[in-house]
């Protein structure tokens, strides 16, 4: 008897741990968070003139970088959490920024750019929720709702992609901008059709490959929740970074509570250029979709170019009544092999020589490619749509040719250099404007 009742009560343990885990995944409740926990989530804008300068929190919330090229993006955040904005012309205030490696440190030198709401491009977001067993029917319902939040708030001009995946994928809406059918296709309700493991990095991809069919004037990001370890997904990371980067899309990531994998999530949103952000308590959610939306189209942007490859550190000092303030930003421009990079050479309008700015860009490959003799290295030139066809993929062929002749008389052997031209058959940007254009007639090189 007493055997059957130990048989009894295991077997209630079983079932009641099945129901908790939804297929194999256990539900946790909101975590402790660790002390010193002080996340920074934007929950409002203000003008830097007016008050509310205490206790500056400067951020370098990500760097951008191709070939030499290099882009920072900051935001001044006051004690608050305000966003201060209107201070790119406030020149005394931005007193160093510095990019150091083991070479030495250089003093950047470049204006300050400021985006707003009112000039920020429309972006088209794909909103990718975790529905594993893990999540739990509550947790599941809040991160609903605050996608829901994010929805009603959104911009008119922005679109938006509901993705929910446990390890399948189904997209809920969209690209839309239509508030009304978003809603009406983001059901609260939990887990229903759900609840089985984890393909965080194939929905991901998913994403990625609804998004870059989005308008070439809209900027298009993706913002995945997660709180568990990526258990079922057939890609890896250097499969998202390469997808997400040779469409020029960027992936912001937020984990939850302390069951989930922070490095790769850190690492797929430094390497695609989007927000990180780590949390413990689900009231915290209506404020990381939020901050994440708002730091998309809010933002100070500085941009330099380097002069070689591998890890940098991004120091900045805002200077402002007597005080000091500091951020520092370290990442690794080392191009990845396998993977389209943009290399920042110039041509003008229907030429194909080479510009006297972009020597040093070539010479920085050129570099490399001697460090590294294993590598071999192609070359793809592409043009904007101005003129016909055949002219553009002559033309774009003889950009590439150059850029190849230029590395051969700077020491790299012809041998390991192959290039192609595309014409103009691959925009990145929209060819209805100068500006875009420009970024069309453009040289990528992919490393083997």
């Amino acid at each position: 008897m007493k055997k059957f009742a130990l048989l009894i009560a295991a077997l209630l343990v079983i079932t009641s741990c099945k129901t908790l885990q939804n297929d194999g995944e256990n539900y946790v409740a909101d975590a402790t968070p660790p002390a010193g926990y002080s996340p920074i989530f934007i929950t409002q804008k203000m003008e830097f003139d007016k008050n509310g300068k205490d206790s500056l929190q400067v951020n370098v919330s990500n760097v951008r970088y191709e070939g030499n090229k290099t882009s920072a993006f900051i935001h001044l955040i006051n004690q608050n959490n305000t966003l201060l904005t209107n201070a790119s012309n406030k020149k005394d205030i931005w007193c160093e920024v510095i990019d150091s490696t083991t070479l030495g440190e250089s003093i950047i030198k470049s204006n300050i750019i400021e985006y707003k709401d009112i000039n920020s491009a429309p972006i088209s977001i794909a909103i990718v929720m975790d529905h594993s067993g893990s999540m739990g029917e509550e947790r599941a319902r809040n991160m609903q709702l605050a996608v829901q939040k994010l929805i009603d708030n959104k911009r008119d001009q922005d679109r938006i992609t509901l993705i929910r995946y446990d390890n399948k994928i189904a997209v809920h809406a969209g690209p839309d901008k239509d508030i009304a059918t978003l809603k009406t296709a983001h059901q609260i309700n939990g887990l229903q059709g759900y609840g089985s493991l984890t393909a965080t990095r194939d929905a991901i991809i998913k994403a990625v490959t609804i998004l870059e069919n989005e308008p070439l004037t809209h900027k298009r990001a993706v913002v995945v929740f997660t709180d568990g370890f990526d258990n079922s997904s057939t890609q890896g990371i250097d499969d998202v970074v390469k997808s997400a980067r040779e469409k020029n899309i960027f992936v912001s990531t937020v984990d939850y509570g302390y069951n989930v994998d922070e490095k790769m999530l850190q690492e797929i949103a430094n390497r695609t250029y989007g927000i990180y952000h780590h949390i413990y308590l689900t009231k915290e959610f209506d404020y990381v979709f939020d901050d994440v939306y708002t730091r998309l189209n809010n933002y100070y942007l500085i941009e330099y170019d380097v002069d070689s490859f591998g890890e940098h550190k991004l120091k900045l000092k805002i200077c402002l009544d007597g005080k000091e303030y500091f951020d520092e930003y370290s990442y690794d421009n080392t191009p990845p092999v396998g993977s389209l990079v943009l290399l920042n050479v110039l041509f003008d309008h229907d030429k194909s020589t080479l510009k006297k700015e972009s020597k040093n860009a070539v010479k920085m490959l050129a570099d490399y490619m001697k460090s590294s003799p294993e590598l071999k290295i192609e070359l793809h030139g592409h043009t904007d749509n101005t003129g016909n066809a055949d002219y553009n993929l002559k033309l774009s062929d003889k950009r590439a040719e150059t850029v190849k002749n230029e590395l051969v008389a700077l020491g790299v052997e012809g041998s390991r250099i192959s290039f192609t031209g595309h014409g103009d058959t691959k925009p990145i940007a929209d060819n209805n404007t100068n500006d875009g254009r420009a970024n069309n007639r453009r040289t990528e090189f992919l490393l083997r």
